[in-house]
C-alpha cells in the first residue's frame, strides 16, 4: 500500500485534505476533510505522514 496526502487550500473555512491509498494500482479515499485555515490542515496532514510518499498542494495561497 502507498499513501499519498493532498491539501487544496481555498477560501476561510473550505480548505480541502485528503488521504488516497493505492493497493495493487487501485486508488482508494482513505480520508477526507474541509478545515478552516492552513494551520488546522498542517496539522490533519502531519496526524497521516508517517505513512505518506507524498503530498500534493493544489496552490500556494496560505
Amino acid at each position: 500500500m502507498t499513501l499519498f496526502l493532498g491539501y487544496d487550500p481555498s477560501e476561510k473555512g473550505k480548505n480541502g485534505v485528503a488521504a488516497i491509498q493505492v493497493v495493487s494500482n487501485v486508488p482508494k479515499v482513505a480520508d477526507t476533510a474541509t478545515v478552516r485555515d492552513s494551520a488546522k490542515a498542517m496539522s490533519w496532514l502531519q496526524a497521516h505522514v508517517g505513512t505518506a510518499a507524498a503530498v500534493g498542494i493544489g496552490t500556494l495561497l496560505a
